[in-house]
């Protein structure tokens, strides 16, 4: 059962850190609606790993994780990606 609450940290960490799928639909209405599902999954993702509160304490609970280790850990994450992201953007630009 502690494999299971694993898996669950792990997709959600996954779902907030991952970059969006390429996306080969046919019009751009379909392709917009495919961005904006990744969008609300990965925010989503981010809030629970973040600010989950008391489910977020359960699942790392189950999972025989510490939840401010979790959360530290996915925060830094979060920081080097955006902060990498940032000057790969301003850099192309230059």
């Amino acid at each position: 059962e502690r494999d299971l609450w694993v898996a669950v940290l792990a997709r959600a960490a996954l779902d907030a850190l991952k970059d969006p799928p390429v996306c080969h639909r046919k019009t751009s209405a379909s392709a917009s609606a495919y961005t904006n599902y990744f969008h609300y999954n990965r925010d989503q993702a981010v809030h629970f790993l973040t600010q989950g509160g008391k489910h977020f304490n359960e699942v790392c609970q189950m999972a025989g994780r510490n939840p401010t280790y979790i959360k530290e850990k996915v925060i830094k994450l979060l920081y080097e990606l955006r902060y990498k992201l940032f000057f790969k953007v301003r850099w192309k630009k230059s």
